[in-house]
């Protein structure tokens, strides 16, 4: 009977040994979902917590925190999330740290994000426990599905569903690798311009519907039995005159309570935002922030709690190499959108001449040669020109002026060739030719902290490149 039951406890642990990691395999993978990052952290090691949608990962970076103040910091946010979700997120990442302050994202206090998906992004990803299942009811009630689908959709998503039945159809080699921790700031170098809007300046005060009222409510209540301080703000976006007047409100509510309220869409002149610089390129959307928007927010926001809420810098710490590795990741995510942002050859050079831990492949293409003049973009000296060189970090690790030639070295677990005979020139990577032209330039670039090539381009006798 014992060797039955011990048998029996075996085959259970295995069982759920087995159904975490093919549920870690095929979960739904996001840069944005902020509940990987926060199960990730050791706990108790936060300062400050960050809750909202985008308008608060497109804002809020970091690796910036940690930069320039040494604020330990996590983004706890999603796509779509609204107040209920802010709330449920909220509880649950009060179980594994204990935050100085919690800051929220407010975009979302005059509407709802009822799409399915949005349902599906922000359950799934939390662990089972009171608050999934709570967080999932409130979510299905507020969702615009047919009724008769309701209770069919609400049992799939219990079981995630949704994810392992059709997550397997799209596996790559990343999702059995775990990756480093990058945090979960998203941005974008490009830009849409837009005046101010005039929205900026109403006064009026509209109405906070009762519903997100007790939403507000409830994360005051929570942080004060938590022993949080609690900001809310609102982050810059092309918003209306209802919109405006329901933030009107939010200030309202806010004094009322004693709470800090910060609407960066009045007071956009406080942080030195520039709407035509500093709005991410959305086709005329107006929705988020670009980098130089994110970065003038993170920083307004990090000396406010610097010092206001005397939140301490812990860059002499022994024990926060997370955060350096993190801050790093995101400085070199920030320069691949840069070098992607740029397509003229001076300006790309220029962006590549300070990127660091990086390979560059330069290859001349046909009858093209490597002229000295574009190295010297790179700050090299070379004495002839060339048909293909390999820079790591700044040094020339290969050079050739030989028709035929051809050097090998292994990127990660992928392998790279660059290559020339008679026949032909080219530079390949994870066995796909990377040549974008068939005379000219062309120059690959591999990141080695992020560990992936995040860069080709060619040029031509046509100044705009090619990718």
């Amino acid at each position: 009977m014992k060797i039955k039951l011990f048998k029996a406890c075996v085959f259970c642990l295995m069982l759920i040994i087995i159904s975490n990691w093919l549920y870690g395999v095929l979960s739904w993978k996001e840069d944005s979902c902020g509940l990987h990052d926060l199960y990730e952290l050791e706990d108790n090691s936060v300062d400050v917590l960050f809750f909202g949608n985008s308008h608060c990962y497109c804002s809020i970076s970091e690796g910036i925190l940690w930069d320039k103040y040494g604020i330990t910091s996590c983004l706890v946010t999603e796509s779509g999330q609204n107040w209920s979700t802010t709330y449920y997120y909220m509880k649950e990442a009060l179980k594994h740290q204990k935050p100085k302050v919690l800051v929220v994202e407010t975009s979302y206090v005059h509407g709802y994000g009822t799409q399915l998906s949005n349902i599906y992004r922000n359950t799934i990803n939390l662990k089972y426990s009171k608050e999934y299942f709570d967080n999932l009811k409130v979510l299905m009630d507020l969702n615009l599905v047919v009724e008769n689908e309701k209770e069919k959709i609400e049992n799939a998503i219990k079981w995630k569903v949704p994810v392992i039945h059709t997550r397997y159809k799209e596996l790559t080699k990343e999702d059995f690798v775990k990756k480093d921790y990058r945090g979960s700031f998203v941005t974008r170098w490009n830009c849409d311009s837009y005046e101010t809007p005039e929205a900026c300046y109403d006064k009026a005060v509209g109405k906070i519907e009762e519903d997100k009222l007790l939403y507000l409510d409830k994360m005051i209540r929570l942080a004060k039995e938590n022993g949080c301080q609690i900001i809310f703000f609102t982050a810059p976006y092309i918003l209306n005159k209802e919109q405006q007047e329901t933030y009107n409100a939010l200030n309202d509510y806010c004094i009322e309570n004693a709470i800090q309220y910060i609407n960066m869409n009045k007071n956009y002149k406080n942080i030195k935002f520039d709407y035509a610089t500093d709005m991410m390129g959305e086709n005329g959307a107006g929705s988020h922030v670009n980098y130089y928007g994110a970065e003038k927010i993170t920083c307004f926001l990090g000396e406010l709690l610097r010092d206001e809420y005397n939140i301490a810098n812990h860059k002499d710490d022994n024990d926060k190499q997370l955060w350096i590795d993190m801050a790093e990741i995101q400085r070199h995510l920030v320069s691949e959108n840069q070098l992607k942002s740029e397509s003229s050859v001076e300006e790309y050079l220029n962006c590549l001449k300070g990127m660091e831990n990086c390979i560059i492949a330069i290859q001349g293409i046909g009858e093209q040669k490597i002229d000295r003049k574009l190295l010297e973009g790179l700050g090299l000296i070379v004495n002839e020109e060339l048909n293909a060189i390999l820079i790591d970090s700044g040094n020339i690790i290969y050079s050739s002026n030989e028709e035929a030639y051809q050097y090998q070295m292994d990127l990660d677990t992928e392998g790279f060739i660059m290559q020339g005979n008679p026949e032909g020139k080219s530079i390949i990577y994870n066995n796909q030719i990377k040549n974008k032209v068939s005379e000219g330039i062309c120059i690959f670039v591999y990141d080695k902290i992020l560990k992936k090539e995040i860069d080709t381009i060619g040029f031509n006798n046509i100044e705009e490149g090619v990718r």
